[in-house]
């Protein structure tokens, strides 16, 4: 039997017997229908129709049945967010299937995606891995690294965390504006400057990307820094003053550009939100908390559909009641998430009522039933209005984010149930630390460790780290709980 219709008929059966109707509803307020709804309807299908397994290259472009169109070219910066699904699908399961297919997209990312002249990833190869495009956009770089930081926080590969570094490295030294801050929007291939302007993306990306996951499991302040950096920078620069919206497109010295602004990102705002959330976890700074409240009251005023529990993917700033007929799944899993996040941090029953609206919409409209994984966009009446499962800025990666962050929240904020992760460390010397608490809050500590399939005691509950023995690869189990 399907795995998520197995735990559906067990919730079924123990509903039935207790005289009450257990809706998906109840069932999505259990992190283990996000563990089993990740693998079993997003990497399961991606695996079976978008990898090509001799040579570990994704389609840039399928359809709603997985079917290629347009080009065949690879991204780089896409390629890696498949890593990040692969290493998560180990995360959660410890099934060494999908960390062996994550390191084979690894390998195949250092091999052709790597520019050994300059450094930096290519924009574009082609099947053969052959570069097409060069230059080094920054939405590319910023989620190649977010790949393989999620790669690093499973495995702790020095090969990886070594690439990692040197990517973060070159971006802020020829990418980072030290005359008006922010990151441009692209560089040449020999790393001079091509774009000067800035957009929402570049800026982004690093806070709710590979900064998140790096700090958590390394501790690296200078990690943590660039954090709050990169959210003062988001705070002075880019919030309209008056309407307080993030916006979308400057030019070098941040002025504006009204022309391609004009309709606000509901998806960014969202991001800022939670991001600004997180970091209140991480520092125990209240201004962080007081102006994610302030931001998301406006937004879900605006944005959200209470009739349907979609999020609108934007709306015009001139006229808020002008707004998208549609959303993108990015923007309904960062909806979601984030109303766990609010119910953490306010403990108000209002945000797990709309946790359930807004994944009662992704569960019956995104997610496809009958070829696996998320569609593209839907209508806010949910009508499908984009059904493909890839697209150059579209993989495997927001949907497996949703699916791992939904099961770690839901278990550890709401339900009050543990949560087991899963980690292969790779050649691990004396007195090695493992921080395996990928969530920011203070309160998780771990409960239980197995080493290679053996009880280890040898952890720190309060400062949340395990010690592990010297030896090759290690397996790691370990249970969090709150």
């Amino acid at each position: 039997m399907n795995p998520v219709k197995k735990t559906a008929s067990i919730f079924l059966f123990l509903a039935t017997i207790s005289g009450e109707c257990a809706s998906e509803s109840n069932l999505q307020i259990d992190g283990v229908f996000w563990r089993t709804q990740a693998i079993d309807d997003i990497i399961i299908p991606w695996t079976q129709h978008g990898l090509n397994t001799e040579t570990n290259t994704f389609q840039t472009y399928m359809d709603r049945e997985w079917k290629s169109f347009r080009s065949t070219n690879q991204n780089p910066g896409m390629v890696s967010r498949h890593i990040f699904s692969y290493s998560t699908a180990y995360l959660l399961t410890g099934e060494d299937k999908y960390l062996d297919l994550a390191t084979q997209i690894v390998e195949y990312m250092k091999e052709y995606g790597w520019d050994p002249e300059y450094g930096l990833w290519y924009n574009e190869i082609d099947q053969e891995g052959n570069p097409v495009d060069m230059d080094k956009n920054m939405f590319m770089q910023l989620y190649a690294v977010t790949g393989l930081a999620m790669y690093y926080v499973v495995t702790h590969d020095d090969t990886v965390f070594e690439y990692i570094q040197e990517s973060i490295e070159l971006l802020n030294t020829h990418a980072l504006d030290e005359q008006y801050g922010g990151y441009i929007n692209a560089l040449n291939r020999d790393l001079t400057v091509q774009d000067s302007s800035k957009r929402a993306t570049p800026q982004l990306a690093p806070l709710s990307g590979y900064l998140a996951y790096l700090y958590p499991v390394t501790k690296n302040d200078q990690y943590l820094k660039e954090m709050t950096d990169g959210v003062d920078l988001v705070l002075n620069k880019m919030i309209s003053p008056e309407e307080q919206w993030l916006m979308g497109n400057f030019d070098e010295q941040w002025q504006v550009d009204m022309e391609r602004s004009d309709k606000i990102n509901v998806g960014h705002n969202l991001e800022i939100v939670w991001t600004l959330l997180r970091l209140h976890l991480l520092t125990g700074i209240d201004s962080y908390k007081e102006k994610a409240l302030e931001l998301y009251s406006k937004l879900y005023e605006v944005a959200f559909n209470e009739q349907t529990g979609a999020w609108h993917h934007n709306f015009s700033m001139a006229n808020n009641a002008e707004k998208a007929a549609s959303t993108p799944w990015w923007v309904q899993a960062y909806g979601n998430m984030l109303e766990l996040y609010l119910y953490r941090i306010t403990e108000d029953q209002v945000h797990l009522d709309r946790f359930q609206q807004g994944t009662d919409f992704w569960n019956n409209y995104f997610i496809d039933k009958e070829y696996g994984a998320a569609y593209l966009s839907v209508g806010i009446d949910g009508k499908i209005e984009n059904g493909n499962k890839a697209v150059r800025s579209k993989t495997s990666y927001h949907s497996m984010e949703h699916g791992l962050l939904n099961y770690l929240y839901l278990n550890l904020w709401v339900k009050s149930k543990p949560v087991t992760l899963h980690f292969k460390i790779k050649s691990s010397e004396e007195e090695t630390r493992l921080y395996p608490i990928l969530v920011e809050d203070p309160q998780v500590k771990i409960n239980s460790v197995t080493v290679n399939g053996s009880e280890w005691d040898e952890f720190n509950p309060e400062e949340g780290f395990i010690t592990l023995p010297e030896s090759g690869d290690v397996s790691v189990q370990v249970q969090l709980g709150r």
